[in-house]
């Protein structure tokens, strides 16, 4: 499936990526994601980060198209979803727009 993600979209998933749990095939796949999802050389120059502590700054260059398998995409709609249905809800504004793009309005999730 293909998603426009934003570097802080990107970084995001990365991190969900990373805790993610399950067999070797997915962990593998789940590993390949998380490398494409990642920046190439040219864009850390270009995005010129810097850290300030506990902050990331960094130039925005948009959004960039990714193809993201069944199963990974399945991993952060999931990941979405728990913590949307928490006892107390857990997403925050931080999370919406990943939200949106990654979990279907057809899938039955409460508001």
């Amino acid at each position: 499936m293909k998603v426009m993600l934003g570097v802080n979209e990107r970084l995001f998933v990365a991190e969900i990526l990373k805790t993610a749990t399950g067999n070797i095939t997915l962990i593998r796949t789940i590993s390949k994601a998380g490398i494409d999802i990642g920046f190439t050389e040219e864009e850390h120059k270009e995005l010129k980060f810097v850290h300030n502590g506990t902050t990331l700054r960094w130039t925005d260059i948009g959004e960039k198209e990714f193809d993201i398998g069944d199963s990974v995409w399945q991993v952060i709609s999931d990941h979405f979803k728990e913590l949307s249905e928490a006892d107390p809800p857990k997403l925050t504004i931080e999370h919406l727009s990943m939200f949106e793009k990654f979990v279907s309005e057809d899938e039955g999730v409460q508001e």
